[in-house]
This record gives structure tokens, C-alpha cells and sequence, in this order.
């Protein structure tokens, strides 16, 4: 051999690895310091230095029409006639051993999870994993394969360590069903074992030909890199948001008490809704503690239920797109067809981003929320907002795929009272959200106030509005009292208590008291009259 030759190595009638040679020494000191002598005093004379050799698994009859398929004794050469005929048919030998090696769909990169118990009767150790010829995916464990050892426990899947394959055994090749034996190398036992996290479960899921009944099971090389590489397995819990927080406090103009409350319910609880009456602050409640729970914009978002908010804007469904095409040649150009394309929904997508991303909390804010039909927005996702995770799955309908709720999104919803009771939503939806009621605010009104420097005569917002209040509830009830963020202008000093009125409060009340209008105009005098 001689240096840039190419060296096959052979083993158990298969073609395992592939060299080149980078040089050779003619040493017979260095080769007797390196692999000393035989009984009466010789040694090896020649020493070579290949390239790190790459990981095939050829069978030698694949390549029976070039390389001979008898088995080989020590060194061989490729023999002279045959050497013709790779030259004269790929023009290189170089050409030859890409295109037949470096390419072949036998070189083995492949990646498994594979099932393993150490206790059982398969006589399994640390470096030896028996499986048979009826396990399915048997054939594509090879020479070369990188695998990762799992088992359940408790019903969570548990990674216990990683290996590579040296050397497939096949003792009895003829016998039906037969025994194999994978030796393995380069053992990691993981301890304790790791738990799989959301991200990583969907992808193991999502491989061509899942069955996780299977010992054997093919995964990509994205999904090793992740178990073996610097990003942790285990889910990063998530933090908790700080209590008393002195920032959310002023943010909404509340006593730190009375956010502390808050903070301890978002922190146990993932489904909130904020019910009261208009302009009691539920939105801006609800974006504010958004805001603080999330690192970045991409990881909240907020829509809004309407009377026409449907499933399919929700989870998914088929939608019309306007397709430009041409039917025959007697048509004018740009001629336009109606087709059908399935399309995810604004739940679907943001749910997906953040199974992708597990180690940050989303914020999902469903704006008016009974202003739609909530128990056909959602469907079957009832189930999803109370059974969390990869392992609680519901089939949906139109794509027929499955899909659950990540562990790491909060929902935030809003309700105007006003509109519609509470007690009307469907009850397995309410069961499924904790509710924080909302009533107008007069200390938040008074703390807004403060920090803005208002002046006595300032303060009069907060009597004319609580003494507007007492005179409706006795005729419109809780649900539709009036809040205090029509008051929550730049400056104190910028009220204008008539505009507020004619704009802003006399246009809702009129709905309101719709059987009563007669009673505007001595709630008018009433809330214009000052302190």
C-alpha cells in the first residue's frame, strides 16, 4: 500500500469501514515498539497512517460485480483485471469509492432509540444488545449506528444512556427466527435517567413509521444531536412571577395586596378569565401580566372572539383560495377557479411555537371571549385545556392529526358582563378557566390620581362616578355598572365630565336602560353636578 491508496475493511462478510492512507513508515524498530514480536523474534515491518476511518455497512456481495466475493485472507489487493474494469466504467478510483461507498445508502449514519432492560432473560450487558430477526427495523441496525437506550417507568419515558454499534453478531444466519447480537462501544449510562421533554417527545413522534410498542426505532439526527449534545433534556421549569411584584402594581394602579392575589392565581392556575363590566380594565389587566410573564413579543399574542370567530379561525379548517388558472386555450388569461386548502388556526400556530420552544412561557390573550360560540370555537380542545401535554392528545378533524395543549402556554381570556352573563357560557368550558372578577375600581381611580398630582377638585371624578353607580345598580344590576378607565386620562386636569358623558357613558347606558331611558336624563344631572 502506498499513500492516497484507499483501504476497505472487512468483518463478518460486510465491508465496515473506509480509509485512506496518509502515509507509510518503514520501521521495524517503530513496529516492534508499537506491536512487538512473535515467539521467535519477528515483527511487523511496515506501519500506515490512515485517515479517520468512516463507518460503512456494505454486504461484499452488493459490490460482487467489482470486488471479488470470496473471503479475503490478511492484505489483498484489488486484483489487476478488476481494478479495469472500476477504471473503465467510473474513470477513477476515487470516482468509485464515492459513488459506491461515500454516497451508498449502506453507509451508516443512522440514529435509533432502542429499547433496553438490563434485567431481563436477553442476557444484555453494557456492551452488548441482544435483540431478534422478528423485532421490526432489526435489518436497519448496522455497523456504525449510534443509538440511544430509553425505558419506561411510571408511564414517563426515561433516557438511560448512549452507545455506538461495532459489530453486529449473526451466530446462526440460516436459523428462522435467529438471534442477533449489536456489541457496542463508546457507552454512556446516564444517572440518574433523563426525562424527555415536550419538544423532544413530538419529534420522536413525528418520525416516519412511529410505533413506540417497537425496540427498535429510528430517530434523526436532529434528535440524537438534541439528547447527546449541551441543550438539557430536562424542561426548564418555569419561574415563577415574583410576589409582590411593585412593578405590576403600578402598572395597574393597584395595591401590591391586591396584585399579589393576582400573581398567586396566574402562578397556579394556566386558565384565567377577567369578567366585568365595560372599562373595568380587563384587556389592559390581562396584556399588563402578558407582558411580565414573557420574554419577548413573539411569545404572547392577542385576538379577539367575534359572533363570526369560528373553529377553524381557531384550531384549523378548509378555506377558499382564488387560484389564477387557464381551463383551455379559448379562455382570456387569469381566469379564476375556487379551491379548498386546509389552514391552521391561531391557537394551532401558537401552540406549535411553543412545543417547539419549551423552555419559555407563551401568553395566549383571547380578547371578548363570549362574544363567540366558545364550546364550537373550541371543540374538542375542552379536553386539551385540562389534560396538558404530548401524552394527552385529541385526533382533530380536518387534518386528522393529533394535537395537544404544551404545558408552557397561559390563557388569558376577557368578558364584558355586559354582553352576556357568565352563568350563560357553557358550563364544561367555565369549569375549565378561574375567574377574577373585575367591579369599577374607585381606589385604583384614586392611586392614579395620586400619581399624577391631582389636586382636591380632581378627586371629584371618583364621587361622581361611585354615586353614578349606586344609582344603577338597582336597575341594571352588577354586570353592567360603569368603570373607571373612562376617567384614566393623561392629566386629572383634562376631564371634561360633560364630553365623558355624551361620548363616552350616555351611548352605553342608553342600551342598557333601553326599557328605562326615561332615567338618562336624571342620571345625566346627577353625575354632571360635582362633588
Amino acid at each position: 500500500m502506498n499513500r492516497n491508496d484507499y483501504v476497505l475493511f472487512y468483518q463478518s462478510k460486510r465491508y465496515t469501514f473506509l480509509a485512506q492512507v496518509l502515509a507509510k513508515i518503514d520501521n521495524t524498530d517503530f513496529a516492534k515498539a508499537l506491536w512487538g514480536t512473535t515467539e521467535d523474534g519477528t515483527s511487523w515491518r511496515h506501519v500506515y497512517f490512515v485517515a479517520k476511518p468512516i463507518r460503512i455497512d456494505v454486504p461484499i456481495e452488493r459490490l460482487g460485480d467489482h470486488l471479488q466475493t470470496a473471503p479475503y485472507q490478511s492484505f489483498m489487493n484489488i486484483p489487476a483485471k478488476r481494478m479495469e474494469g472500476i477504471l473503465g466504467e467510473y474513470g477513477s478510483l476515487d470516482e468509485f469509492m464515492a459513488s459506491r461507498f461515500l454516497n451508498s445508502a449502506e453507509i451508516s449514519n443512522r440514529y435509533f432509540l432502542l429499547r433496553r432492560n438490563l434485567t431481563s432473560d436477553w442476557d444484555d450487558n453494557e456492551s452488548t444488545y441482544h435483540y431478534g430477526s422478528t423485532v421490526p427495523n432489526y435489518k436497519k441496525l448496522a455497523i456504525g449506528s449510534k443509538v440511544v437506550f430509553d425505558s419506561k417507568s411510571n408511564g414517563e419515558t426515561l433516557i438511560t444512556g448512549i452507545a455506538d454499534v461495532d459489530l453486529i453478531d449473526d451466530p446462526e444466519p440460516n436459523a428462522k427466527p435467529r438471534d442477533l447480537f449489536a456489541r457496542l462501544s463508546n457507552v454512556a449510562n446516564f444517572n440518574p435517567p433523563r426525562p424527555i421533554n415536550e419538544r423532544l417527545q413530538v419529534m420522536i413522534r413525528s418520525m416516519p413509521g412511529y410505533n413506540v410498542q417497537h425496540s427498535i426505532r429510528p430517530i434523526s439526527q436532529d434528535i440524537y444531536d438534541l439528547i447527546t449534545g449541551s441543550e438539557p433534556i430536562r424542561q426548564t421549569p418555569y419561574s415563577m412571577l415574583p410576589d409582590p411584584n411593585e412593578e405590576l402594581a403600578a402598572k395597574l394602579n393597584w395595591t401590591t395586596q391586591k396584585t399579589s392575589k393576582l400573581i398567586q392565581l396566574f402562578n397556579r392556575s394556566k386558565q384565567i378569565i377577567f369578567a366585568g363590566p365595560p372599562g373595568t380594565g380587563k384587556t389592559y389587566i390581562a396584556t399588563a401580566i402578558a407582558e411580565l410573564a414573557t420574554a419577548t413579543h413573539s411569545h404572547r399574542r392577542v385576538i379577539q372572539f367575534h359572533p363570526s370567530y369560528a373553529y377553524e379561525d381557531f384550531v384549523e379548517g378548509l378555506r377558499p383560495v382564488l387560484a389564477d388558472s387557464i381551463r383551455n386555450a379559448d379562455e382570456a388569461a387569469g381566469a379564476s377557479s375556487l379551491t379548498y386548502e386546509l389552514r391552521r388556526g391561531a391557537l394551532k400556530r401558537f401552540a406549535e411555537s411553543a412545543a417547539d420552544d419549551p423552555h419559555n412561557r407563551y401568553v395566549l390573550v383571547i380578547d371578548e371571549i363570549n362574544r363567540a360560540n366558545v364550546a364550537r370555537v373550541f371543540g374538542e380542545l375542552l379536553y386539551c385545556l385540562e389534560y396538558r401535554g404530548p401524552s394527552k392528545t385529541v385526533e382533530l378533524p380536518y387534518s386528522g392529526r393529533t394535537f395537544y395543549l404544551p404545558e408552557n402556554i397561559w390563557i388569558l381570556a376577557t368578558m364584558n358582563t355586559s354582553d352576556r352573563s357568565i352563568a350563560l357560557l357553557d358550563a364544561a368550558f367555565r369549569r375549565r378557566f378561574h375567574q377574577w372578577t373585575l367591579q369599577p375600581d374607585y381606589e385604583a381611580l384614586n392611586l392614579f390620581f395620586k400619581k399624577r398630582g391631582a389636586s382636591g377638585n380632581d378627586f371629584s371624578a371618583i364621587s361622581r362616578l361611585r354615586r353614578l353607580n349606586d344609582e344603577l345598580l338597582p336597575l341594571i344590576g352588577p354586570e353592567r355598572l360603569v368603570g373607571q378607565s373612562f376617567f384614566l386620562k393623561s392629566s386629572p386636569s383634562d376631564l371634561n365630565f360633560e364630553e365623558i358623558w355624551d361620548e363616552d357613558l350616555e351611548p352605553v347606558l342608553r342600551e342598557h336602560l333601553y326599557s328605562q331611558i326615561e332615567e338618562l336624563p336624571r342620571l345625566r344631572d346627577l353625575f354632571l353636578s360635582g362633588s
